[in-house]
């Protein structure tokens, strides 16, 4: 009888019988971007991912904010069921420049796992690959930031001039709601410190941002430096919990942030100095004042314009009362 072929080879697409020991013996093609590109699925090794693969330029991606906890939705089947959904990558140099799937080859470098790739042949272009990357968004959504940025270089490959146009001009020509579009400018202009004090700070729920925008806008109008705000935050932060989820950790920490930033400006709003109104004058410009600092230990007296019988007065009285 003959022999058919494994259905993953005629589609293109792995098998999910397939364990992670066959994907070296799986030999497949696909088509891209409506059959333009061919690409051709290949493996690497758990131990040579890190040296093989590098990120692409155009990968939104943060990579910084990679962490195990970030990825703590699907480490754990990875690293015992392997990898079943392929990246995208294309060649250069001899590395594969990966597209997408930065969370899936982090899980790979750190759990030694194998980890399976399209790679494009051929040479698309920018904005193909942006395409690609759009269309192949993991199953963890890309942060506002992330998209933000996405977002800002389909602007640039339109030749659009992100600091002369409205928002509602840009949102328009990137064919996305204006208030969409704004909410993911917001989150790229907050401080990249202030996000950071996040346990997987690129997946802190997007109704942060704008909370998180809000303190920032408040310390600025306060002339608090944010940075050194941050720093104090991760101080107030050290005591967190780390065996609740990091979806709680994430709550607690922006309820923190919160009450912090309404302490700095409480603080910032106190009279530093108690002031009280000396005598009664019937010129405007004469007056008679006592500022008392707030500790109680400091006490001015501010006299101005008074006549100079009666600054003589209170000098030598001051003087009498000092030296007693």
């Amino acid at each position: 009888m003959k022999r058919t072929k494994n259905k993953a080879q005629l589609t293109g697409q792995s098998s999910s019988s397939s364990g992670v020991g066959d994907l070296f013996a799986l030999s497949a093609t696909k088509k891209f971007l409506g059959g333009k590109y061919d690409a051709k699925r290949i493996t690497i090794k758990g131990s040579d991912v890190e040296s093989k693969t590098a990120i692409h330029y155009l990968n939104p991606r943060n990579q910084d904010a990679l962490t195990i906890d970030a990825v703590a939705d699907i480490y754990e089947s990875i690293v015992v069921n392997g990898v079943s959904q392929e990246g995208i990558a294309v060649r250069k140099d001899g590395q594969y420049l990966v597209l997408d799937s930065s969370r899936r080859r982090f899980c790979c470098i750190n759990g030694k796992v194998d980890f399976p790739l399209w790679v494009i042949d051929g040479e698309p272009s920018e904005q193909e690959l942006l395409r690609l990357i759009n269309d192949s968004q993991e199953v963890k959504r890309w942060s506002y930031p992330e998209h933000g940025e996405y977002l800002l270089k389909i602007a640039k490959l339109k030749g659009l001039s992100v600091e002369k146009l409205s928002v509602a001009e840009l949102a328009e020509n990137l064919g996305m709601g204006k208030e969409s579009l704004r909410k993911r400018l917001e989150s790229l202009n907050i401080v990249k410190a202030l996000r950071e004090v996040f346990v997987d700070y690129e997946g802190i729920p997007n109704s942060f941002y704008g909370k998180i925008a809000g303190c920032q806008r408040k310390l600025i109008k306060g002339n608090f430096d944010v940075e050194s705000f941050a720093r104090d935050l991760l101080g107030r932060l050290g005591v967190l919990d780390k065996s609740n989820s990091i979806k709680d950790q994430q709550l607690i920490t922006l309820k923190i942030m919160e009450e912090l930033v309404n302490e700095h400006i409480d603080v910032e709003k106190t009279p530093k100095w108690k002031e009280e109104q000396l005598g009664n004058f019937d010129q405007k410009d004469i007056s008679a004042k006592r500022k008392i600092s707030k500790d109680g230990r400091k006490t001015i007296y501010e006299l101005t314009r008074l006549p100079a019988d009666k600054q003589k007065q209170i000098d030598d009285f001051m003087n009498q009362i000092l030296t007693s």
